[in-house]
């Protein structure tokens, strides 16, 4: 059995040390892990040119008006919320987001602001063809459509962006496990509406 003696020395580092703990440990709460501070920024990919955004949120403009009409009739998911937009430096799309979710949540990109030409693709820049059937009768059945040809144009649900057949073929080719048609603009699959001009 160790002396008295010999635990002398141990004993006071344990006090001692103690001692510092409960001396040092309200300045180490006060000093310890950041409190969870909501970000003042939204990163994301642009949906059209897949440039990276940092978005300050002060510079999100709120969207009212003839604006939100025209966003509520493109997407069903913005009824009812604070929305807010931001134009992509890179590209000149326009996103829409719901404000008063956190982060904010993208809903569309260009909702109200129509493609420059939109008889001619998006990607190759070629003229499109008008389809011969009536709109919306291959619409998520684009394998179905007799006659479709490279030149008619496919319209992209998640972007806006409207590219020709071949375009589209093009980039699912060796990307798409299930050898769907992707978007050329922001890589997505399925694109499976026929556009009609």
């Amino acid at each position: 059995m160790p002396s008295i003696g010999a635990l002398v020395i141990p004993i006071t580092l344990a006090v001692a040390v103690a001692g510092i703990l409960v001396v040092l440990y309200p300045m180490l709460r006060r000093r310890g892990a950041p409190k969870f501070v909501p970000s003042r920024t939204l990163e994301m990919q642009c949906t059209v040119c897949q440039q990276n955004l940092v978005m300050p949120l002060s510079e999100m403009e709120k969207i009212t008006g003839p604006e939100m009409a025209l966003v509520q009739r493109e997407s069903k998911e913005s009824v009812g919320h604070t929305l807010g937009g931001y134009r992509c430096p890179y590209c000149e799309a326009y996103h829409v987001f719901a404000r008063d979710t956190v982060p904010p949540k993208w809903l569309l990109a260009n909702p109200f602001e129509p493609q420059r030409a939109t008889n001619h693709c998006a990607e190759c820049r070629q003229p499109l063809l008008r389809p011969s059937w009536p709109q919306g009768q291959y619409d998520g059945r684009i394998a179905e459509a007799e006659g479709l040809l490279s030149k008619h144009g496919l319209h992209c649900k998640r972007c806006g962006s409207v590219c020709c057949v071949e375009c589209c073929k093009r980039t699912g080719s060796g990307r798409s496990l299930d050898q769907s048609i992707m978007c050329p603009r922001c890589h997505r699959a399925p694109v499976d509406k026929v556009h009609h001009f």
